[in-house]
């Protein structure tokens, strides 16, 4: 099914499930961290997965360091696919949110430097640059629509410099896990969008 080129294809009511999949996924973020308290279960520590647990790179992304963290991921996680719900299909936001937690077990996989990670941020991130990437592939034609899609992503690199240029300041935060995983899950929708023209060509 070929991609819709212009904002007036986009569907005027996006159905049910774009309402309710992000508040899920929102209180399996809280239930974690209700579960497991302000733990170490399930973080990325790099001792571990040098010994062979791989999973790290993955768990680490559903903990969080304490109720304040895993509060304010919900929160992102609940809003982010609202706010774009009627213009980024759902599927196309879990491919965007998934490529995000792959961006991020990339970046801690390679980065000897980090040692300890927990937290939903950098896969939000991900979420966050995909439904960009898919509004401005959708846009195409129409000016107004594409520099709304410029500003918004011109705004996240903008954030991801200046955290970078804070990063010596504030250690707490692993800000390369941010990066990676809007990477990711730009590189993910990317590829979906070139695959599924290529098939409906």
């Amino acid at each position: 099914m070929p991609w819709p080129a212009s904002p007036p294809d986009l569907p005027l009511r996006p159905p049910p499930v774009a309402s309710w999949w992000s508040l899920v996924f929102a209180g399996v973020i809280l239930g974690v961290q209700w579960t497991l308290g302000s733990g170490t279960t399930g973080h990325f520590v790099r001792p571990g997965y040098a010994a062979g647990d791989w999973w790290l790179l993955f768990s680490a992304q559903w903990v969080h360091l304490n109720a304040w963290h895993a509060g304010k991921n919900a929160v992102a996680m609940a809003v982010l696919p609202l706010a774009f719900r009627a213009l980024v299909p759902v599927r196309w936001q879990w491919g965007a949110l998934l490529g995000g937690h792959i961006g991020v077990a990339w970046v801690l996989a390679l980065d000897l430097r980090c040692m300890y990670y927990a937290g939903a941020s950098g896969a939000l991130h991900g979420l966050l640059a995909g439904n960009i990437a898919y509004f401005l592939c959708i846009t195409q034609g129409n000016l107004r629509m594409v520099g709304t899609g410029w500003v918004l992503l011109l705004g996240l690199v903008l954030k991801l410099l200046l955290q970078r240029a804070s990063g010596s300041v504030e250690q707490a935060i692993y800000y390369p896990a941010h990066e990676a995983g809007a990477l990711g899950g730009i590189v993910m929708v990317l590829l979906v969008h070139r695959f599924t023209r290529h098939q409906s060509a």
